[in-house]
């Protein structure tokens, strides 16, 4: 079984970023998520960063978020703890069960890409 990491569910992109002058940053509300993200995945994550091409699969539960929204601040979260930069991310699946509510989350598994090619 490949490597899983739990979460609470991200902050949806429609709350992640705020306008600061001609540029955008995390809003609060992001950074705060992020920041526990870290803390957590680096509590769960027993390994070095790991190298090369990776695969993602994530897992939303009691989520509303459309299927890609959290992503970005998720994988950003990682960078340096699961894997060096997600830039090494060359194949990720999401799965949204909208249904469970009782404990609602996001269980990240990953694992190395198996020699395919695009």
């Amino acid at each position: 079984m490949s490597p899983r990491v739990i979460l609470d569910l991200p902050t949806s992109l429609n709350k992640m970023y705020m306008p600061a002058g001609h540029a955008i940053r995390l809003s609060p509300a992001a950074r705060i998520w992020k920041e526990y993200a870290q803390l957590m995945t680096r509590s769960q994550w027993q390994a070095e960063p790991l190298e090369g091409e990776l695969v993602v699969y994530c897992y939303f539960y009691g989520s509303r978020l459309d299927a890609d929204n959290g992503i970005k601040l998720l994988f950003d979260s990682m960078n340096g703890i699961c894997w060096i930069d997600d830039e090494q991310v060359s194949e990720f699946h999401v799965y949204v069960d909208r249904k469970e509510r009782d404990n609602r989350r996001v269980e990240v598994e990953i694992c190395h890409k198996q020699g395919r090619s695009l």
